[in-house]
C-alpha cells in the first residue's frame, strides 16, 4: 500500500488551432507505504497527512500486479495547486448533503488561481455577501 501526494504541474501552450489553454499533469509523491498480507481477518492502517491537499491511496498485488486506488482530499487552510483543465472552474464542496434552518454551512472552495472570493447568499435577492 502507498500514500502519494498530488502535485499540479500546469503550463500555457498553444494547440493546434493557434490558441492557448492550460495543460495540467498530475505528479505524485510518495509520503507513505506500508506492506500488507492477505489473508483471513481485516487489516486497518492510519494514515494522517501532515499537509493538505489531494491524496492517492494505491493498494497492488505483487502477484498479479492488481491495483486499486482511491483518492481523498485533505483540508486546509491556503492555496494549494490544483488542475488548471477548467481555469474558470471552481470546486465547491459542502461539509454536509442538507442543511435545517438556522444551521451553518461549512464550505470549501478549491480555485485554480490565489485570490480574493466574493460569496454571496441569495434567494430571489442578495441576503448577504462578504469577500475573503
Amino acid at each position: 500500500m502507498s500514500c502519494h501526494k498530488v502535485h499540479w504541474n500546469t503550463i500555457l501552450r498553444q494547440n493546434t488551432a493557434g490558441r492557448y489553454e492550460y495543460v495540467s499533469e498530475p505528479q505524485m509523491t510518495e509520503v507513505e507505504t506500508h506492506d500488507l498480507t492477505s489473508g483471513e481477518t481485516i487489516q486497518t492502517i492510519t494514515l494522517t497527512p501532515s499537509d493538505y491537499g489531494k491524496y492517492r491511496v494505491r493498494l497492488k498485488d505483487l502477484k498479479s500486479t492488481a491495483t486499486a486506488e482511491i483518492e481523498f482530499y485533505v483540508n486546509g487552510w491556503g492555496n494549494t495547486a490544483v488542475s488548471m483543465e477548467h481555469p474558470t472552474r471552481l470546486d465547491l464542496t459542502l461539509n454536509k448533503p442538507a442543511y435545517r434552518s438556522g444551521e451553518t454551512a461549512k464550505l470549501h472552495v478549491k480555485a485554480p488561481f490565489p485570490g480574493t472570493l466574493l460569496l454571496t447568499v441569495e434567494r430571489e435577492t442578495v441576503l448577504s455577501y462578504r469577500t475573503m
